[in-house]
């Protein structure tokens, strides 16, 4: 089962446009999985379980483990009070030029396969942009 729940009327800018909250909930029928839950604002979600979007918080239980969600509205109110601070981050991000050597600390960290993905996008202006180009 796998059920999306947006709420329109919060949004978080992320440096391309606006997005909705949104609630994510992945659990399976036969308890072959877990259950997932995601909150943020969310773009898309694979079919194999990646997250594609701002995740603010997450939550994972497995069925043999017993499940409690306890104040549901309480994490809504703690993920809607991260959001000025999220816009913080992307525009500090945005107001920072990568350094001179990132492309090399890129493969260092993360492997050559990125560091060539990277290196075959245009050149970046800033760190939030080279963020969304790891992460795409």
């Amino acid at each position: 089962m796998r059920l999306q729940i947006t709420f329109p009327e919060i949004t978080l800018h992320d440096g391309e446009s606006e997005i909705a909250l949104s609630l994510f909930v992945h659990n399976s029928y036969d308890s072959s999985e877990g259950v997932r839950m995601f909150w943020g604002g969310i773009r898309s979600i694979c079919s194999n379980g990646s997250v594609f979007g701002e995740v603010l918080a997450k939550f994972y239980a497995k069925h043999t483990s017993g499940i409690i969600v306890n104040n549901l509205k309480q994490q809504i109110e703690d993920t809607y009070e991260q959001i000025p601070l999220i816009k913080e981050r992307i525009s500090i991000l945005q107001n920072l030029k990568p350094t001179s050597d990132y492309k090399e600390q890129i493969q260092k960290t993360f492997g050559k396969g990125i560091a060539e993905y990277v290196e075959e996008q245009p050149k970046v202006k800033n760190q939030w942009l080279l963020y969304n180009q790891l992460t795409h």
